[in-house]
């Protein structure tokens, strides 16, 4: 996206913030790709909320685009699978492991296998690895904990994680002025280019 238009968006995104309409804020940060709102993300994640969480992350980064992002993703669909498990709805698990899981086979066959297996216990936290395994809600701030380190050093998301304050182009004044429409979105009154005053 353009420099200029990157801004407007942005102007967009806070005047929409500070105007309580955070649901359409996030709808256009990720049609736009221009501000990943980490909280936002982590309040999908923690309420459990995986496909919204997943569909959010998607509109900045893929599976396939670096390890931090492939990451991410692996430990939303996992934890979205344990969680499966503990409410002991195994079709919905399989699903999950079937549909989702399996995209991280070519990553690590052994984590695939893994997780095969865990469908066969009685409680998955028979598993070794999974002893430890605590509360949904416990479980789910460790998956946010873990992930937030790959967010933040995630090459796609560097430059979109701060929101920037104010600037020189005011939304509100141009709707309470009645200006809106009135500029094209390239340049402002008595400035665009070829205009002759």
């Amino acid at each position: 996206m353009a420099a200029p238009n990157k801004q407007l968006v942005l102007t967009v995104i806070r005047f929409l913030k500070d105007h309580n309409l955070h649901a359409t804020a996030h709808m256009l940060e990720q049609e736009s790709g221009c501000h990943f709102d980490i909280k936002y993300f982590e309040t999908l994640a923690m309420e459990g909320k995986y496909e919204e969480a997943e569909k959010y992350l998607s509109g900045f980064t893929t599976m396939d685009d670096n390890w931090h992002s492939m990451w991410v993703f692996f430990e939303l669909r996992k934890q979205k699978y344990l969680e499966a498990l503990e409410k002991k709805d195994l079709l919905k698990a399989l699903d999950i492991l079937l549909k989702e899981l399996q995209d991280f086979n070519r990553q690590s066959e052994t984590i695939f296998k893994e997780a095969m297996a865990l469908l066969t216990l009685e409680n998955f936290r028979e598993h070794p690895s999974l002893a430890g395994y605590g509360d949904m809600q416990l479980e789910r701030l460790h998956m946010v904990h873990s992930i937030k380190k790959s967010l933040l050093w995630n090459p796609k998301l560097q430059g979109k994680l701060h929101l920037p304050g104010t600037n020189n182009f005011h939304v509100e004044d141009m709707v309470v002025n009645g200006e809106a429409g009135a500029a094209p979105l390239g340049g402002r009154h008595g400035n665009e280019p070829g205009r002759r005053d």
